[in-house]
């Protein structure tokens, strides 16, 4: 038992060797359905027009010892003609292929007829011969379309096909049809639908051979130029344009442009017209931070002869707080609000507008127009998006829609930072002192420590003027990054009179006050540095150790 089990191991290893052996030896697996023999006819051409010629070749594809054929085909003679293949020897319609034509070590019997819609075609191999084994063309067969229909499928039919071998053995194969299409018509555009305001797609009726179908050449539009082409399908193309003028009547003309059959676009006179697509879309002058207010302004590009303008949008209610909707100064006096049609749903974030233009000589709204700023809070950081429900144009020639491409606004809510420090002074009462951040005019909250907080400033450069009452001012520099700001701040004792200078008049106001008191006429509470209520020598030495200090920027 324990040999056997030692074996086992070694035998399977023997097995795994031997199918390793047959798999690199063994031939290529091959179905049989792709190895079956097959007769099918094979045209030159698959469209036609009237009084084109073309062929069709009759090909056998994997026989073997192939040494008689016998096959017939129909169509439809009032459609096609076959033609004389060998024009010296009338009557011969069909040309044999180079096996069935003999050879030095072959005689081939052929016989053809060609009677009113079918062809009648044998041939054969004489005397010994193996026959024809592989892939051949048995037969070419001339045929002229004569046919003044406009559009019709036609097609060429094999009939008791029968194949036989050297010893008259019956060849099993499938046979396949073949269709042509007989085309007499132009093709002409069908369609022409706008993609935005700097495209179009233009659709044809019928397939278009690739080359004149791509060829930028032959497009011309009037008043629009085009820049660049984009194949589709076989009907369809994207042309880009320059911008549109939204409602423009544009013509667009198509030259040399060929179907598969070779027909060719007639002149299209007036052209194919299209409108222009209108534009709107949505832009925030600055970026948005957390706590200032912004204004989303709806522009549209241009328009001619506008009549009514609107949209409707969507926001996230989470994110932004609405405030108030206005029509812009420059078209206050010319345009109103459209009854029914300026809702503001908060709960949903939806906001509808529509104005209607009363000022006859507005015919045009320019590229890039404002037609209404809408301000929002933000509420939270992070990324939203304004979303387009939809945008309306009606122009004023029949109050029909101008087709209009609107384009959402993603944006980000972007976070804000905090300025805080300490003053340091002499006296510690902080009431006459003031820090005031110069572009936004926000004044910081002072604690009676001489600390202070400007909270929730956008990042970028500020001015900090901070002053207080018996100092120089000083105005610091701030650069908002990315991160909170903490100052420490150093005042200059001296400057009785606010005129940013220690100077001579401030010793004179300091010698003036010398020796008084709270209750005095004298006192000057600004020049008690030390709080003790006296204005004694440790004050003055404040105003005469710094005498000739000036403001400077930091």
């Amino acid at each position: 038992m324990q040999k056997k089990t030692r074996m086992l191991p070694l035998i399977i290893l023997l097995i795994s060797f031997l199918n390793v052996l047959y798999i690199s030896i063994a031939p290529p697996y091959v179905s049989a359905e792709e190895n079956r023999p097959i007769i099918k006819i094979l045209p030159d051409k698959e469209y036609v027009r009237k009084d084109d010629v073309f062929k069709l070749k009759i090909i056998a594809e994997n026989v073997e010892n192939l040494y008689a054929i016998e096959f017939n085909m129909l169509y439809n003679y009032y459609s096609f003609e076959v033609l004389d293949s060998l024009p010296d020897q009338p009557g011969t319609n069909i040309t044999s292929g180079k096996v069935m034509n003999g050879d030095d070590s072959s005689i081939v019997l052929v016989n053809n007829v060609v009677d009113g819609g079918k062809i009648t075609y044998v041939a054969s191999f004489l005397g010994e011969s193996n026959g024809f084994s592989g892939t051949t063309t048995i037969a070419t067969v001339d045929v002229k379309a004569i046919d003044n229909i406009d559009f019709k499928k036609r097609d060429f039919i094999l009939i008791d096909v029968k194949l036989a071998d050297e010893k008259g053995s019956k060849i099993q194969a499938e046979y396949k049809n073949c269709s042509i299409y007989v085309d007499n018509t132009p093709p002409r555009i069908a369609e022409i639908s706008t993609m935005g305001n700097e495209k179009i797609k233009v659709e044809f009726d019928e397939d278009i051979t690739y080359e004149t179908l791509s060829n930028l050449n032959n497009y011309y539009i009037a008043n629009l130029d085009i820049n660049n082409i984009e194949v589709i399908d076989q009907r369809t193309v994207i042309l880009s344009t320059q911008k549109q003028v939204g409602g423009e009547k544009y013509l667009l003309y198509a030259s040399n442009i060929a179907d598969r059959a070779g027909n060719i676009i007639v002149e299209q006179g007036e052209g194919n017209s299209f409108l222009g697509c209108g534009h709107m879309y949505m832009e925030i002058e600055e970026e948005v931070y957390d706590n200032y207010d912004f204004y989303l302004d709806v522009k549209t590009g241009m328009t001619k002869y506008p009549n009514m303008v609107g949209f409707k949008i969507s926001y996230d209610p989470e994110f932004l707080k609405f405030q108030e909707i206005q029509v812009p100064e420059h078209l206050s006096s010319k345009v109103k609000k459209v009854p029914g049609y300026n809702v503001i749903d908060e709960e949903k974030g939806i906001i509808e507008y529509m104005i209607k233009i009363y000022d006859d000589n507005i015919n045009y709204l320019c590229d890039g127009e404002c037609i209404s700023k809408i301000k929002f809070k933000p509420l939270k950081l992070g990324g939203t998006v304004f979303n387009f429900i939809n945008a309306d144009i009606i122009t004023s020639l029949d109050n029909s829609r101008i087709p209009t491409n609107a384009h959402n606004m993603n944006f980000y809510i972007n976070p804000v930072y905090d300025i805080n420090g300490k003053i340091n002074a002499k006296r510690t009462n902080n009431s006459n002192t003031s820090v005031k951040l110069v572009a936004e005019n926000r004044t910081a909250k002072i604690g009676l420590d001489g600390t202070f907080m400007l909270e929730k400033v956008k990042p970028g450069k500020y001015k900090l003027d901070i002053a207080k009452r018996g100092y120089l001012k000083k105005i610091i520099n701030v650069n908002i990054v990315d991160r909170h700001v903490a100052l420490n701040v150093d005042l200059i004792p001296g400057d009785l009179n606010g005129d940013n200078i220690i100077d001579i008049s401030d010793c004179v106001k300091a010698g003036y006050a010398y020796g008084s008191k709270p209750t005095d006429e004298r006192w000057l509470p600004e020049l008690d540095y030390d709080a003790n209520n006296l204005i004694d020598i440790y004050d003055i030495v404040n105003v005469t150790r710094n005498y000739g200090k000036q403001f400077k920027e930091e």
